[in-house]
């Protein structure tokens, strides 16, 4: 179903929300057990990446575009490496960047998510809730 340009799962979170305790304990495989103790990414920025990613802040300047990125809260709970984020810092400016990475109230969580790649409209809705204070 597409609500406001968004791929929404509805059928999925009927599902969940009828029966919570079935469809997760159904994909226990899936929503494996996490360490308590935060781990990182491997740095994935390098000179080329920089390169376009200066062209994509040039051509959003250009425009006067008013953006947001958003480091996606995955299942995992790997925190982006520390120099990647002060790359994407430097570049599109600290207050343009919204790390989610990691562990927090969102990862912690396991019924935010459909599974360990996707996680639910309502995190989507708290995001953009945090990002624009509604």
């Amino acid at each position: 179903m597409w609500r406001a340009n968004d791929a929404v799962a509805m059928d999925i979170d009927n599902e969940i929300d009828s029966d919570t305790g079935t469809y997760y304990k159904a994909r226990n495989a899936i929503f494996y057990h996490r360490s308590d103790t935060q781990k990182y990414t491997h740095r994935v920025i390098g000179k080329e990446q920089i390169v376009l990613m200066d062209s994509i802040r040039y051509f959003l300047n250009k425009n006067h575009t008013q953006y947001k990125i958003v480091i996606s809260p995955m299942y995992e709970q790997l925190r982006t490496d520390p120099a990647d984020k002060a790359v994407l810092d430097s570049i599109f400016g600290k207050e343009n960047i919204y790390d989610l990475s990691g562990i927090n109230d969102i990862t912690q969580n396991k019924y935010n998510y459909y599974e360990d790649a996707h996680y639910r409209y309502r995190v989507c809705t708290m995001i953009m809730d945090s990002i624009y204070k509604k």
